[in-house]
């Protein structure tokens, strides 16, 4: 099983909340502009030095024109989409500050915190504590905030380290945080001041582990506790927004167009030439990005870790997980990389345009027009999602499977108990169902006629990338996996 990453319980906790659709002028605003330009996109290519014969014929590099027009075309969708987020930030703000005080109050008071959890408040009035140590628990126990001291955000690994120090310190639990406080003062024969406490704690929780963490900042990095820290952070400290998704078919097609761009001049410029003609077409078709766009744009080029950038928090708009090895596309994908490059957080090999080696289609004309209509099929819907459903005015979950992504499975089923005693005299019994985005939808907005909004775009776009999977498939079992160097001698074509 895969480490959690941040937010990533963000992500899977619902906001059922705030069930407005956007309005048809906000949708005509967003999508103004955005229409492909087939045209425009072949004449940049050729500007950039791109030629008819790289491509095999006019026929295919029209094609190819296709797959860049749209990219950029999505892309732009993108951006107007994004960019609701950001003019939503004071909102975001002011949400967070009354979510904050809740959870202080709730510590202290009693009450529910954001995430469901009851707590009976630990000054509230079954508390026993005397007056100095109600003191000491005000000043050093309550919950770690979502904002430093200046009112700024406070980042999320820098909340995390906080609260996991604090959780280690039994501060959700006082008495307890204040016995054994005193029992390390006990064995070690002087007094803690509270930091001095925690850092203690660190110290006993990494002996603990024997020798797995190398210290008490790797520790604070990878432990258990830190888990439940960026666990609280999700649920305190971030909006959500429905993006995750999103990005991950953005980075599918961008790393689908920019292969295929590179294998079809490689053999004529070299790798660095043909990686930075295919780089600078892309770049021609978004000018101006806001933050969020460009943060997910240089993810793409770089296959990094893309998480989301400061200025919109505390909206939280996902993480993109770059390309998973079964939805890799294209006229050319690349499917490994160099061993002696060190990487960091490198999120999927074949994100790499530098792979060491590659697959391809046989370079028809026939093929290129395949995948160009793969990735058209694909980014209409995926705009067309984007056309109903708001970034910012609405706050369904939707389920992983109902959408490509990392973790996408076509097969999903669920396990459900239908209880018919009443009616028959029968005992429950388990049922297999495939759950639908339709279905899910009603089920969890407990309005049986309800559909969530943009269903039928996205089970247009799972059943065009079950395809694209199906399709893949078959070239990984029957096309052979060449070098650079083979690319780089036109052995692909």
């Amino acid at each position: 099983m895969n480490r959690l990453l941040p937010f990533s319980f963000a992500l899977s906790a619902a906001l059922l909340v705030g069930c407005a659709t956007p309005s048809p002028s906000n949708l005509q605003e967003r999508s103004a502009n955005t229409s492909p330009d087939v045209r425009s996109a072949q004449e940049v290519m050729l500007s950039k030095g791109f030629k008819y014969e790289d491509f095999g014929s006019k026929e295919a590099m029209r094609s190819a024109a296709t797959m860049v027009a749209h990219l950029g075309s999505e892309w732009q969708h993108f951006d107007r989409w994004s960019h609701e987020i950001l003019e939503r930030k004071a909102d975001y703000l002011a949400e967070i500050h009354e979510r904050d005080e809740q959870v202080r109050n709730v510590y202290f008071r009693g009450g529910t915190y954001p995430d469901g959890r009851h707590s009976n408040g630990a000054l509230g009035r079954y508390s026993s504590f005397t007056d100095r140590e109600a003191e000491f628990i005000r000043a050093h126990m309550e919950p770690t905030s979502c904002f430093n001291e200046d009112g700024s955000v406070r980042h999320y690994s820098d909340y995390a380290d906080a609260e996991t120090r604090r959780i280690l310190g039994h501060a959700d639990n006082p008495a307890l945080a204040l016995v054994e406080w005193r029992k390390a003062e006990r064995l070690l024969g002087e007094d803690l001041s509270w930091d001095e406490f925690l850092d203690h704690q660190v110290e006993e929780a990494l002996a603990r582990h024997g020798g797995v963490y190398e210290d008490p900042e790797q520790y604070l990095l990878r432990a258990p506790e830190r888990q439940k820290a960026l666990y609280r952070h999700g649920s305190y400290c971030t909006v959500n927004t429905p993006t995750k998704h999103v990005h991950y078919v953005l980075n599918v097609h961008f790393q689908d167009v920019k292969g295929s761009l590179v294998a079809a001049v490689v053999d004529r410029v070299g790798w660095s030439a043909a990686i930075e003609m295919a780089e600078q077409v892309l770049a021609a078709q978004i000018e101006n990005p806001n933050v969020i766009t460009d943060s997910l744009w240089q993810n793409s080029h770089t296959g990094g870790d893309w998480a989301t950038p400061v200025e919109p928090l505390p909206a939280f708009i996902g993480r993109a997980k770059g390309v998973a090895p079964q939805h890799s596309g294209g006229m050319c994908s690349p499917v490994g990389r160099p061993k002696q490059k060190a990487y960091v957080n490198i999120v999927d090999e074949t994100a790499d345009p530098m792979a060491t080696t590659w697959q391809c289609l046989p370079w028809t004309e026939t093929n290129w027009a395949d995948v160009a209509r793969q990735i058209v099929r694909e980014s209409k819907p995926l705009k067309k999602y984007m056309e109903e459903y708001s970034s910012v005015t609405n706050g369904y979950s939707v389920p992983q499977w109902a959408y490509p992504g990392a973790g996408y499975s076509p097969s999903q089923t669920t396990l459900r108990m239908r209880d018919i005693k009443r009616d028959g005299g029968i005992s429950a019994t388990t049922v297999m169902d495939r759950e639908t985005c339709t279905t899910y939808a009603a089920e969890y907005s407990n309005l049986a006629t309800w559909t969530y909004p943009a269903c039928e775009a996205l089970s247009a776009l799972a059943e065009a990338f079950e395809d694209r999977s199906e399709a893949i498939g078959t070239v990984v079992q029957a096309r052979p996996v060449l070098t650079r160097e083979e690319l780089s001698a036109g052995m692909h074509k």
